[in-house]
């Protein structure tokens, strides 16, 4: 049942976005919303849809393209003896590599803004990718001299790792600038209020040998005459 449902040309693309999600989700990218899934049309007003554009630092996008060559790959697995096997292993490989040779005609690079100069041709298996190879060993070759980097699986949550960790350089020095800023600014209002305080400080001094000079002053003249009328009898019934 689920290799008559991988048949389905609708079925299979939908495996593969759902694949490139998953990748998204394991590289830890969601959290940055640095992916995001659109329409875009050429000058001749012809849609093309690639799966993802991978957003990077500075601006740049990284275009990905996924494909689900499993037509070939199918049949040699039901193949009943090795010559028929071996014939759609070639057929496979070869339908890889037309996959490449049509992604590279889309010129992807050349619509997408600040975009790598490369577009990633993702397949959600890495059998797809081996069993292509063992017929075609020249594919890697032939994709990279097309501009077109090959991913399975692990290799692309490799990549968006990559990718995630510029985006963490460019947020720390981001956030490098902005401690600096807060940093002076708090420079700044810690010295306002030393500079404060130490007048408090000044003040409460002052205030304290008032007190002191006023306490003399009170004991060595007013108290010594209010003894003196305490003496002569005019006096509260307060000591």
């Amino acid at each position: 049942a689920l290799k008559d449902a991988l048949k389905k040309p609708h079925v299979r693309g939908r495996w593969g976005e759902i694949q490139l999600k998953n990748c998204v989700e394991l590289a830890g990218m969601s959290e940055y919303a640095d992916v995001s899934f659109q329409d875009v049309n050429d000058e001749d007003g012809k849609k093309l849809i690639p799966d993802m554009v991978v957003k990077m630092p500075g601006g740049r996008n990284v275009v990905v393209d996924a494909k689900t060559p499993i037509d070939a790959f199918l049949t040699s697995l039901e193949a009943t003896d090795e010559e028929k096997r071996n014939l759609e292993m070639i057929r496979h490989g070869k339908q890889v590599k037309e996959h490449i040779k049509k992604l590279s005609q889309k010129s992807y690079g050349e619509i997408f803004q600040d975009s790598a100069d490369f577009t990633v041709m993702f397949l959600p298996n890495e059998s797809f990718l081996y069993a292509a190879l063992e017929t075609q060993p020249d594919l890697v070759e032939y994709a990279m001299d097309k501009k077109i980097l090959l991913a399975t699986p692990p290799t692309f949550v490799g990549l968006l790792k990559v990718i995630r960790y510029g985006w963490n350089e460019d947020k720390m020095n981001k956030n490098a600038q902005e401690i600096s800023n807060i940093g002076r600014e708090l420079h700044k209002r810690i010295s306002d209020f030393v500079e404060t305080y130490v007048d408090i400080g000044k003040s409460l001094k002052m205030a304290q040998d008032r007190y002191d000079t006023g306490l003399k002053r009170l004991n060595s003249r007013v108290i010594t005459q209010a003894k003196k009328m305490e003496a002569l009898g005019a006096k509260s019934h307060k000591e």
